[in-house]
Order: structure tokens, then sequence, then C-alpha cells
């Protein structure tokens, strides 16, 4: 994310979002109304990316699962795994810490991280999100002013209500600062996600390097 990215998202909300915001809160004093507008905001999201309503009593597709299974499913797993400090402990009680990211700091105010003992690459992220993370190639480089705006941007921010995730409303809000992972080449890391149906992988979503994209278990495109 570049410095230009990070002003347009510091930026102040607008009134309407404001507004939105507000109506929101009200509404969330009432269980049976918040989970009421969570029903109405996510079909109206799943209409507008695949123009048609989704079967969420007897949910078929695979995106209709995801979405029956934020508004439905209330295992407690779930929101232990939305938090990304917690899913860390899940899986090193299960696997290790050595297979995780070194974990440098965990804070509550961007003031808190101590610069000068970190790497020349790292990456700062929040717990209770989807996609926020800032990656530092270059420390030397960093606009740390521009970042502050937008760690605290997120810090106030409730990524529930504009996902409607329950599993993300009540995440105690973390900043966590953790280790650049690369290539051998010195390229960022590749991602694989695995989508993993009764204990079987049926296919996969890689992002970086030359693939791109969702792929079957012979890594042929889908």
């Amino acid at each position: 994310m570049n410095v230009v990215e990070f002003m347009r998202l510091a930026q102040p909300p607008s009134i309407m979002a404001v507004v939105k915001r507000a109506l929101y809160h009200l509404v969330g004093l009432n269980a049976k109304a918040e989970w009421l507008l969570d029903v109405h905001l996510s079909r109206r999201v799943y209409r507008k990316a695949f123009g048609r309503e989704p079967n969420l009593e007897h949910p078929l597709l695979f995106s209709e699962k995801v979405v029956a299974r934020k508004l439905f499913d209330r295992r407690p797993v779930f929101p232990m795994l939305a938090d990304k400090l917690l899913a860390r402990e899940f899986a090193a009680d299960r696997i290790g810490n050595q297979f995780l990211p070194e974990l440098y700091f965990v804070c509550d105010r961007f003031e808190e991280i101590d610069f000068e003992r970190l790497p020349d690459k790292f990456v700062i992220k929040t717990n209770h999100g989807s996609g926020w993370s800032l990656i530092v190639e270059d420390k030397r480089a960093f606009d740390r002013v521009a970042a502050m705006k937008i760690l605290r941007h997120w810090m106030k921010t409730s990524y529930y209500f504009q996902s409607r995730e329950s599993f993300y409303k009540n995440i105690d809000r973390k900043i966590l600062v953790e280790e650049y992972l690369q290539e051998s080449s010195g390229a960022p890391a590749i991602d694989y996600k695995f989508y993993v149906y009764d204990g079987v992988p049926k296919f996969v979503q890689i992002r970086g390097g030359l693939m791109n994209n969702h792929y079957d278990r012979h890594y042929q495109k889908l």
C-alpha cells in the first residue's frame, strides 16, 4: 500500500458514513434487529455480486455456504480464528510455533512500536479485520506518519460493520508486527489457501509468482 492509498483511506468519513454508522449502532442495541440487518445486508451484497438471491435455507453453492455460515453458525471456534492473534495460538497448539511468522510486537497503539528493534522488512497488521496489513520492504523509506494515520483508522473501525460477519464483532483490537515472508529469490512469499471439505482438500487459491488464481488438486486453473 503506497502513500497515496494511505492518505485516501485515512480521510475523515463522509457525513453519510457517519450517519450509517450511528444507525448501525442503534440497531445493534437489539440483538434480533441486528441479526435481521445482517441477513438483509448480506443478501444485498450477494445480489450485487452474483445477480441473484442466495439460497440460505438450503445452500448448495460454495458462495451460498459462506454467507450461511457467517449468518447462522455460532460455534466459538470461528471468532477465535477470525482474530489473527488468537489464530496464531490455535495454530501453534496444533503444529508448533516453528511454522508461524515471527511475532515482533503486539500493541494497542502505533506509537508503541519500537522501529529501531525491527529488521529492514516487516509486516504491520491489525488482528480484527481482513486485508488490513502494511507490507514494509524498506524500513528507511517507510512513511511512518502516513502509516500511523491508517493504523489509527483501522483501530477505530469495526470490520463487522462493513462485512456483517459476527465473528469479527467482539475481537479485542491489537496491532501486530510480524516477520516479512519471502521466497529464496527475495520476492514476497507466494500465498497458498487450501479449501478443505470434510478433511479433504478440494482446491487451492494461489497468489504470487506466475500463478494468481484458483486451481484444482492437479493445479489446473478453475
